[in-house]
């Protein structure tokens, strides 16, 4: 029986030339970043067919979503603890808010 997959993962990471495995390893993200691009620029297209206003919201919203998953990455890696990113993104609504209503 071969073996497992974390296994057969890691024979290919340490034996195959590295020209084969960083597009192997690059493809999903690659396809997953085009469909997310296309499906945005769509997007885009038709909320500025309401107008510009909706459009500009449309726009935040990928930075919003970028945001929140880097904070979710760094606690699964260990790299903060929860109340750290709880801390960071209270801290950035109020500065939000406080630019928002000086400007």
């Amino acid at each position: 029986m071969p073996g497992s997959a974390s296994e057969q993962r890691a024979k290919m990471m340490l034996e195959e030339p590295i020209s084969k495995v960083i597009p192997r390893l690059a493809l999903p993200t690659i396809v997953s970043m085009l469909i997310s691009s296309v499906y945005n620029m769509a997007d885009t297209y038709f909320v500025s067919q309401i107008g510009t206003s909706a459009s500009g919201a449309v726009g935040s919203v990928p930075l919003l979503t970028v945001g929140v998953l880097l904070a979710f990455t760094r606690v699964v890696a260990g790299i903060h603890f929860p109340r750290d990113v709880v801390a960071g993104a209270l801290l950035g609504i109020l500065c939000g808010w406080v630019g928002f209503y000086l400007i």
